[in-house]
């Protein structure tokens, strides 16, 4: 597996980056009948102060995938050929193998960033393999038998929370039942 990030990924979706989603897919624009005055209106209500996507709003994910529609479907086409799975979840893009993962690949994925106005994040780009932890936006990936847990550590939490709960009368009820209902959507087994 490889994992890397995109710098800055909402803050470099802009004003201009969103003006040219509207000029390249004039079928939505004229499907929902928008003005000019209302594609400005939607940009200052969901770009901060009018120039980048606001971190944190409920709207940024949807938004963000807007732009990185022709992105994605272009990255995925790029990789099927080689055999490979490309998945993206806001700024990390994940690129799953049965086999060897050529490094030249991060060539291709700076290029089509760059072309798309985004950059690489260095830092957090690196392989992942059998031979060490394999962690995808917090979920863990077994070694063994490449099933899906939150790992031992917030595993561990979580039993001590729901003692602490039933027992000391201690603790966050809704926090519980959120940490239950992420567990039992990745793994049901240790759920139950």
């Amino acid at each position: 597996m490889l994992h890397t990030d995109i710098v800055h990924f909402f803050e470099s979706i802009t004003r201009e980056t969103m003006i040219s989603f509207f000029r390249r897919n004039k079928d939505i624009v004229e499907k929902l009948q928008l003005s000019s005055q209302e594609i400005d209106l939607i940009m200052d209500l969901v770009l901060y102060k009018g120039n980048n996507l606001v971190v944190g709003s409920v709207a940024s994910p949807m938004i963000s995938n807007c732009i990185m529609y022709e992105f994605d479907i272009r990255l995925g086409d790029l990789l099927q050929n080689k055999k490979m799975n490309y998945t993206r979840y806001a700024d990390d893009i994940v690129i799953s193998s049965n086999q060897f993962i050529d490094e030249s690949i991060i060539n291709d994925i700076d290029y089509l960033l760059k072309e798309y106005g985004f950059k690489r994040n260095i830092g957090k780009t690196y392989f992942m393999s059998k031979h060490k932890k394999r962690e995808v936006t917090g979920i863990i990936i077994d070694n063994n038998d490449n099933s899906l847990s939150i790992g031992r550590k917030k595993f561990v939490s979580l039993k001590r929370d729901i003692y602490d709960y039933l027992v000391k009368d201690k603790g966050n009820v809704n926090r519980i039942k959120g940490m239950l209902s992420y567990l039992k959507d990745i793994n049901i087994d240790r759920y139950k």
